[in-house]
């Protein structure tokens, strides 16, 4: 179980396409970023620079309207189990059924969050969602390189 994690707005909607390890179709797959959060002690911006950018992973919590935004964007955005992570958690599903695992796409180099180059993550589609002050999650995060660099060169969506 995760730790209960107060999110800082901006909020924002990473989108990218990955091919299915399953059935290798090209399929939509979405993420959440955040400059900041805090466990309601201490925050957790990168090196304790909001000017960085955090990747939220194994999301087992959040509120309604943004797990609503997410589904609009993709609605095989659900609440699965991953035998790898070993726990259930909101993931991107394939349509074929196979689960995108949060390994999958946030650790593997080359892996839809994860670009190795400036032009793998200018086709990553970065988005501000309208929701204002802290949002409590039950998640992980990423911090440093890979969310810096996407940071500094995703498409960025008015």
């Amino acid at each position: 179980m995760q730790n209960e994690l107060f999110v800082h707005t901006p909020l924002y909607l990473v989108t990218a396409t990955m091919v299915c390890w399953k059935c290798r179709a090209s399929q939509t797959v979405v993420a959440l970023a955040c400059h900041n959060l805090s466990d309601g002690e201490r925050d957790m911006a990168p090196f304790g620079d909001v000017s960085g950018l955090l990747l939220l992973s194994e999301v087992t919590k959040m509120p309604p309207l943004v797990l609503q935004e997410m589904m609009k964007r993709n609605p095989r955005y659900e609440l699965r189990y991953s035998s790898t992570a070993q726990e259930e958690y909101f993931a991107n599903t394939c349509a074929c059924g196979a689960l995108f695992g949060d390994f999958y796409l946030y650790s593997e180099p080359g892996g839809a969050f994860f670009p190795e180059d400036p032009n793998a993550a200018r086709v990553i589609m970065m988005e501000r969602l309208e929701f204002d002050g802290p949002q409590p999650f039950e998640c992980s995060f990423s911090q440093g390189g890979t969310g810096q660099f996407i940071l500094e060169h995703a498409t960025r969506v008015p």
